[in-house]
């Protein structure tokens, strides 16, 4: 959910009342997990994208390619891009850009 989505469409996706997703939004939102726009419309938080990303099997990959893309970037003089390819979508996991020499 990288966009806002209403609150309504929460209840309607999960199935449940209006009144409990309210709730249960402004709990997770006070805890930094959901991000509560003007108009009521919600985003992930910041703290729901920390904790994902501290628990991402991708990290155990970052950790095993950096030694070899900063090896290559050094050689080579040129960007790097460390992604996972999955049907149409790429998640980048890591990028070496020529401004970090």
């Amino acid at each position: 959910m990288d966009s806002a989505a209403p609150l309504s469409d929460l209840a309607d996706r999960a199935g449940l009342p209006l009144s409990l997703i309210h709730r249960l939004v402004r709990q997770l939102a006070e805890h930094g997990l959901l991000d509560v726009e003007e108009g009521g419309s919600v985003k992930l938080g910041l703290g729901l994208r920390e904790l994902v990303s501290r628990n991402s099997p991708t990290l155990e990959l970052r950790a095993v390619a950096l030694p070899f893309m900063e090896d290559i970037h050094q050689r080579l003089r040129q960007n790097g891009n460390l992604a996972i390819l999955d049907g149409p979508d790429t998640l980048f996991v890591e990028r070496l850009s020529r401004l970090d020499w």
